[in-house]
């Protein structure tokens, strides 16, 4: 599977047709608390069985649901075991029947796999990084530049079919960098709207509303998707489940976004930090790194100078250096180098703020 985890009893029920294949993995979604899933494959010109869907329960997942210990599967029908039933007392069994042609409400268009970073092709240091958190729900960072620079906007977007719509844009301004930072400096304001439409699953358009002005569209391409849960299934070395966004509960309103992507042998990963200058205007430092076992590396930050919105590129200027190393799944240690632009060094610990939807990390 696409997400698979030690103990997920991925294949503790199967059923195979000669160019189809359904697997049960009652611990798929979550195996601490045995909350299982169903997956869906089908074979490709080479005879291999490519994933193509997961199925998880229809109703709320809880604790020791064990879906998909038992499968019925033919032409038409899938039956689908829930020992638990939702119902832990007196171990009532559900069975869940899906069919092919309406029974089944279809995977959205948009998904796990649309999480990453987005970009309008050609254009350096602008992207919108997107994160899926659940069916319903997206995070966005908005990085990008104008005449006075490079800065940063977020958003949380209820997801629609093939759109997500941000209905407020919002702007964070006060702190200062380094040690001077404080949380009670901050201030958030609503700065416009935004919506992206999904036409593949690398292509969009991005809508763009600022107050008192027009609204604008790019056409954006995904430049990097998360391990395993890009448009092309891939292994990973460090767990996809670190993809998302990391801050410091002392230091509120100042915060990471980190993807990973990439095969084993060369996984890679971006890291968007969002932070204030010495004047408390927001300013993000954007670095690719490689993936040295728990540790991300970035030997070249970068922070880019004034350009026109999502249509040309700002001058870039590295400004130092950046790792993160991770302890387990939810925390981290970040420690960077800002002195070529006087800015010194420091660590700060991290804890994970959100995840990527369907990402998996193994606590240790």
């Amino acid at each position: 599977a696409s997400d698979k985890a030690v103990n997920d009893q991925f294949g503790i029920a199967l059923k195979m047709t000669e160019d189809e294949l359904v697997v049960g993995a009652s611990a798929g979604t979550n195996q601490i608390q045995t909350i299982g899933a169903v997956y869906y494959f089908t074979k490709n010109a080479d005879g291999q069985f490519i994933e193509q869907q997961k199925i998880e329960s229809p109703l709320q997942n809880e604790a020791s649901d064990q879906f998909g210990s038992t499968l019925i599967f033919n032409e038409t029908d899938l039956l689908v075991s829930e020992p638990s039933g939702r119902i832990l007392e007196g171990s009532i069994t559900n069975f869940w029947h899906y069919n092919r042609e309406s029974t089944v409400t279809p995977e959205p268009n948009i998904n796990q796999r649309t999480s990453g970073v987005w970009q309008v092709a050609g254009i350096e240091g602008q992207s919108m990084n997107l994160e899926i958190i659940n069916n319903n729900t997206a995070l966005m960072y908005l990085n990008y530049s104008n005449l006075n620079g490079s800065s940063w906007l977020f958003s949380i977007g209820e997801i629609t079919e093939n759109q997500i719509i941000f209905s407020q844009l919002y702007v964070a301004s006060g702190p200062l960098f380094g040690d001077q930072f404080n949380p009670e400096d901050l201030n958030i304001e609503i700065t416009g709207q935004a919506n992206f439409r999904v036409e593949s699953c690398e292509s969009g358009t991005l809508s763009l509303n600022f107050a008192n002005q027009e609204t604008q569209e790019f056409n954006v391409t995904k430049t990097f998707g998360v391990s395993s849960l890009d448009c092309e299934n891939r292994n990973k070395a460090l767990e996809n489940g670190i993809s998302g966004s990391w801050y410091n509960p002392n230091r509120d309103g100042e915060g990471f976004s980190v993807y990973t992507h990439g095969l084993d042998s060369g996984q890679t990963a971006s890291v968007h930090w969002y932070t204030y200058d010495q004047l408390g205007n927001p300013v993000i430092y954007i670095g690719q790194g490689n993936v040295i076992e728990s540790r991300i590396e970035v030997t070249e930050l970068k922070k880019y100078g004034s350009a026109s919105l999502f249509s040309t590129s700002g001058d870039p200027m590295t400004v130092g250096g950046l790792n993160i190393e991770w302890q387990d799944c939810a925390n981290a240690r970040f420690s960077y180098d800002l002195e070529p632009i006087g800015f010194g060094s420091g660590t700060h610990s991290l804890i994970q703020l959100t995840r990527v939807k369907d990402s998996n990390c193994q606590q240790p």
